[in-house]
């Protein structure tokens, strides 16, 4: 399976990680008779466990959302091609012979499949034929994908993260992280780091209303991509100052720690 998912979780169950509940209410529809939210029939059996197992219900939605989103496709609508080539997880992410047969039965109970010889994309074809129609399906169906593609956004974004934190600090790094100091507020903030905190000082230093550290800002200034500085050329200094250097952000990600 892929890092961080466990055998029996979903993609579903990662995309509910951090979503914000206070806004339910806001994109349900409420029935005028009853009050209470009325889930349409593919939301009702995604839902439902004994119809569509956790472990099958990635597979469940793609297969809805190739059926009723228009040019989506999991082996070419991004990130989803990136992950398929990752291990473990085509089993997550590509649909079954057994998970199509069985939503071609339920739009057309008395179709007679034999899915033995026939492929994949074949079955897809024979679903085709029996489209979503209900637009709650398609709302539903159109939502819960968009869950699952920034999901994966998110982790592929947390990965470059950690790739850059990781990055080992180079001479040009170095060199960059010593020409922020041209920044005037980064000088200011560096002198008043090195007098004694007050306890009333440090006290507040996890203050919402505090000033930005030292640290704060010149981890922001190393890290913005559009601070481009350039060295003096001082070849009477060094040999490595012989020229004017352009020295733009690399991969090496400075935070307040290793700042």
């Amino acid at each position: 399976m892929p890092t961080g998912v466990q055998p029996t979780d979903s993609l579903y169950e990662m995309s509910e990680v951090g979503s914000d509940q206070s806004s339910d209410e806001e994109n349900v529809d409420f029935t005028a008779t009853s009050g209470k939210y009325n889930p349409g029939e593919v939301e009702s059996i995604y839902n439902d466990n004994e119809q569509v197992p956790p472990q099958r219900k990635i597979q469940y939605l793609l297969m809805m959302a190739k059926d009723c989103i228009p040019g989506f496709d999991v082996k070419t609508t991004h990130p989803y091609p990136i992950f398929l080539g990752r291990k473990g997880w085509r089993s997550i992410l590509l649909v079954t012979k057994s998970v199509l047969s069985q939503e071609i039965r339920r739009r057309k109970p008395e179709a007679r499949l034999n899915i033995k010889n026939k492929r994949v994309e074949e079955i897809e074809k024979l679903l085709s034929l029996w489209p979503v129609s209900d637009q709650k399906d398609i709302d539903f169906i159109t939502a819960k994908e968009m869950e699952y593609r920034n999901t994966l956004l998110r982790k592929l974004h947390d990965e470059r993260t950690e790739r850059k934190r990781k990055s080992p600090q180079t001479k040009l790094d170095r060199l960059r992280f010593i020409l922020c100091f041209h920044d005037k507020k980064i000088r200011e903030a560096f002198i008043l780091s090195q007098n004694t905190a007050t306890s009333e000082e440090l006290g507040g230093q996890n203050s919402e209303t505090r000033e930005p550290s030292f640290y704060d800002l010149i981890a922001k200034k190393f890290n913005d991509e559009d601070f481009l500085p350039k060295t003096e050329a001082l070849p009477g200094l060094h040999e490595d100052f012989a020229k004017s250097t352009l020295v733009p952000k690399s991969n090496y990600f400075l935070t307040k720690n290793n700042a």
